[in-house]
């Protein structure tokens, strides 16, 4: 995962490896996009938690 200032307060997160597609995260700081990132993780894995009994 890689967090950086790519204009002033305008930042961006890119997470991926190479056996994963990539996802990219826009945001007004740094806070922000690293929030943005825990939220879709929280929700993958709930959607794991939720298939394991079907």
């Amino acid at each position: 995962m890689m967090v950086k200032e790519i204009k002033p307060q305008w930042w961006q997160l890119v997470s991926g490896a190479d056996d994963q597609p990539t996802l990219t995260f826009y945001g007004y700081s740094k806070a922000e996009v690293v929030g943005k990132f825990r939220k879709w993780v929280r929700e993958y894995d709930m959607v794991k938690i939720r298939s394991i009994g079907r």
